[in-house]
């Protein structure tokens, strides 16, 4: 370690020194350690077409937009979807019973993300006409904007329309907006009624007022009234935004929307929200100064995909992919992270000398072997989150000492494999509750293994014993069933395959084709493909468990 007559404090590690947490909004180094990477620098970009932020938890997405938020910050619209008013939905009747008969309410979900994102946009660039008596009239004067055609005086009078209801808070918005809806279809079926019993729901008390050739007339006025409600006024205050309003090159506006991993509404209507708001941040693509950030856990995308209702969004899945930013960082990115925050603990908690990585580090042990940062990062699963925690340990494991030893990096590896396998079991325990009990499938096994390594027997009992409390467990213990009719082979086979492309997508387990390939050719979710394939079980693919498991898992 380098001296001077100027050190702060001999240099020892101490309790309570680290380079950070892992969790943006607990880091207190993080404005001082951020790494500009190229996926930063694709979202501030705003006429980059990248805007959707997709990662698993600890990939760096809280991050980037707390980055943004500082770099940017007198153009930011930041949205927190807590504090919007989509909780009431929820307790709709009337959305209830559009959903459970099969109405496609993509438009209407859409609808209220336009409104909520024109508003905002209108408060950011007028936030003093609009506390004005006809908030309107004086955006329009300071634009020097007179009426110009009918259809453009269409959106103006729905603005007029709202009043000072227009700029209201949000959850005020969404509310006027769903009695509207309510509003104009009674007035389309002239019939009174309950929602449950027009629409000839079971166990709806008046189930049996309604013919069934009634309760199909309702079910398309509903529709109908759904797919009309002020979607064209929409459309002409969409393209008044960007011929008159947002006209400033230097001056763009960001919407940002993060925290989509927390309670925010009811899981009925999540997924086709978040449909919805990944459709409309591609159509605001279309506005040449204004991009919609949106960052979102690769799991809740997943589910989004796979759950969401007919006939949205997610139809259009490619087309919407373009707009993803998937969070992959490579080897040498996480050098530069690492590197930083170790110069920063270095420079700022023990001497004011350059500091050098290899200050805290040993030297390696043998040609062949790695290099102390090359074997932690063996061990972290494309994420700063991982790689953090891990140095944090050998640092706490070394505590007292001048320099952080292999052995120290060896003794902190065991509760770092432990947090890991819990962090990815909860990372993923929306989409698969009783993961825990998939991944035992994996303990003593060796660190390569076929998919058909594992028996019949423990298959049969992880679905028999965990099928009624996880929904995906009985999806695959039904089919299964089913294929047992053709023959027991098939069945197995078909189990192995599911419960590989499981673990391979939480990204416990790799996957080869061939034997005697290197880790570095093999595929992993967080770098590669995020899912397998059928056909990736063809010819002799194999499966590896990833360092980061091993420990825990007893793997050899």
């Amino acid at each position: 370690m380098p001296k001077s007559s100027n050190q702060k404090n001999s240099f020892r590690f101490r309790t309570g020194i680290d380079l950070g947490s892992g969790v943006a909004e607990l880091d207190n180094v993080q404005d001082e350690c951020f790494l500009f990477t190229d996926a930063y620098q694709a979202i501030s970009d705003h006429e980059n077409h990248l805007c959707v932020i997709v990662g698993k938890a600890g990939s760096g997405k809280s991050a980037i937009i707390r980055q943004l938020l500082l770099e940017k910050s007198n153009n930011i619209i930041r949205i927190h979807p807590q504090q919007l008013a989509f909780h009431f939905l929820r307790g709709s009747e009337l959305l209830a019973s559009l959903r459970q008969t099969g109405i496609n309410m993509s438009l209407f979900y859409k609808l209220l993300w336009r409104h909520v994102f024109i508003i905002e946009i209108l408060k950011h660039m007028f936030p003093e006409e609009v506390q004005l008596p006809g908030p309107f009239s004086g955006i329009l004067t300071k634009l020097h904007i007179k009426r110009r055609n009918k259809k453009r005086d269409l959106a103006f009078e729905y603005i007029e329309k709202w009043g000072h209801d227009f700029f209201q808070d949000t959850e005020h918005r969404i509310q006027e907006i769903t009695n509207t809806l309510e509003t104009d279809i009674r007035a389309e079926i002239k019939v009174s009624g309950t929602w449950p019993g027009l629409f000839g729901l079971s166990g709806a008390a008046d189930g049996n007022r309604f013919s069934g050739q009634k309760i199909r007339e309702h079910r398309e006025v509903a529709q109908k009234v759904v797919e009309q409600i002020q979607i064209t006024h929409l459309y002409e205050l969409f393209a008044w935004l960007k011929e008159d309003v947002l006209t400033d090159d230097q001056n763009p506006c960001y919407i940002v929307i993060d925290d989509l991993d927390k309670p925010w509404v009811g899981a009925e209507v999540e997924h086709d929200l978040i449909a919805a708001l990944l459709e409309e941040a591609m159509e605001f693509h279309q506005l040449a100064n204004v991009k919609i950030v949106v960052a979102l856990r690769d799991n809740i995308l997943h589910k989004v995909e796979r759950n969401a209702s007919p006939g949205k969004a997610v139809g259009q899945r490619e087309k919407l992919a373009s707009q993803y930013l998937r969070l992959r960082w490579n080897t040498e990115e996480l050098k530069s992270l690492l590197d930083l925050r170790i110069k920063f603990l270095i420079e700022s908690t023990y001497t004011n000398d350059q500091a050098q990585v290899s200050d805290i580090f040993p030297k390696k042990q043998g040609k062949s072997s790695p290099s102390a940062i090359d074997y932690i990062l063996e061990r972290v699963t494309s994420r700063p989150r991982d790689a953090i925690k891990y140095l944090n340990l050998c640092i706490e494991a070394a505590r007292g000492k001048v320099r952080i030893s292999f052995r120290n990096i060896e003794d902190a590896e065991q509760p770092y494999s432990r947090e890991r396998l819990e962090a990815a079991i909860d990372d993923w325990a929306d989409n698969y509750p009783e993961l825990e009990s998939v991944t035992r499938l994996l303990n003593g096994r060796p660190v390569r293994f076929s998919p058909t390594a594992r028996s019949s027997d423990e298959l049969l009992a992880v679905m028999v014993d965990q099928s009624d409390t996880a929904p995906w467990l009985r999806d695959i213990t039904e089919t299964y069933t089913k294929l047992l009719d053709s023959g027991e082979d098939q069945a197995n086979s078909y189990a192995q395959r599911k419960f590989s492309e499981i673990l391979y997508e939480v990204g416990i387990i790799g996957w080869v084709r061939g034997k005697g390939r290197t880790i570095n050719q093999m595929r992993f979710s967080f770098i590669d493909e995020p899912l397998l394939s059928a056909s990736d079980f063809h010819g002799d693919p194999e499966l590896v468990v990833h360092r980061a498991f091993r420990k825990e898992l007893g793997v050899e």
